[in-house]
């Protein structure tokens, strides 16, 4: 007798499709963290540049980024409603990442300080990064799981 039985095969089946599944979901979670961090570099990046062309007086302006529901945005003038619309640099988030609350931060003309501090918060299902940016326009980024 050669071959396999129709139970060893139902077996060896069942096994990879086990291990398939696991292998989906652990993939999933990964390819949505790694969309939520390069989403908040993104964001990171944004407000670095922000800072750099306020405080460098770039056009005479105040530059600020402002995270919107599906995108950041950044911007040249005082406030996002006061904006240059032509010099806005966005960048779209993946759609696994979302905000919880439209924000901004500025930096006046001249100042690598913010106007005020604040946080700019970017999540996903399962986790949330927190960029605070102090008085005296130093970021701190914080990773933290989201409760349901």
């Amino acid at each position: 007798m050669r071959g396999f039985s129709f139970v060893e095969v139902i077996v060896v089946v069942g096994l990879l499709g086990l291990l398939l599944s696991v292998g989906t979901v652990v993939s999933l979670h990964y390819l949505n963290t790694q969309q939520l961090r390069v989403a908040s570099e993104a964001v990171f990046d944004a407000l670095q540049q922000a800072q750099a062309n306020a405080d460098s007086q770039t056009n005479m302006q105040s530059f600020g980024v402002k995270i919107l529901q599906d995108e950041a945005v950044k911007f040249e003038g005082s406030s996002y409603a006061t904006r240059v619309p032509s010099q806005d640099i966005t960048f779209v988030f993946p759609m696994t990442v979302s905000v919880p609350a439209a924000s901004e931060a500025v930096f006046p003309a001249g100042s690598p300080f913010p106007s005020a501090a604040t946080t700019l918060t970017i999540q996903n299902e399962q986790s949330a990064i927190d960029i605070r940016i102090n008085a005296y326009g130093l970021f701190e980024k914080t990773e933290r799981a989201v409760s349901h």
